[in-house]
């Protein structure tokens, strides 16, 4: 999207099941994420099994999602310190009703 010309390209060996760094370049053209905001990108974003837990047991006893996350909050120290968003909160639940 905006033009970053770095590139990770992995050849698979599928009947050694290797795979091989074919092209590596870390040229880019913007600044990248400090450490402590990686966690935080869509593809790092990962429930931990405890924590899936207890948001289907919370979830069983009809508390509610912001509930659910304030306690989750309340838990690690703050908002900002929960391993995960409340929209990837909502997202699991809707998951889980299909």
């Amino acid at each position: 999207r905006c033009g970053c010309v770095a590139k990770f390209i992995v050849n698979v060996k599928k009947n050694w099941l290797r795979w091989e760094v074919k092209k590596f370049m870390d040229d880019h053209n913007h600044e990248l994420l400090e450490e402590d905001s990686c966690s935080m990108l869509p593809s790092h974003i990962r429930m931990i099994v405890g924590n899936v837990l207890q948001i289907e047991n919370l979830k069983k006893a009809r508390i509610r999602v912001p509930q659910i996350f304030g306690s989750f909050a309340n838990i690690c120290g703050g908002y900002d310190s929960v391993e995960f968003r409340k929209k990837d909160l909502h997202n699991h639940i809707a998951k889980k009703r299909r």
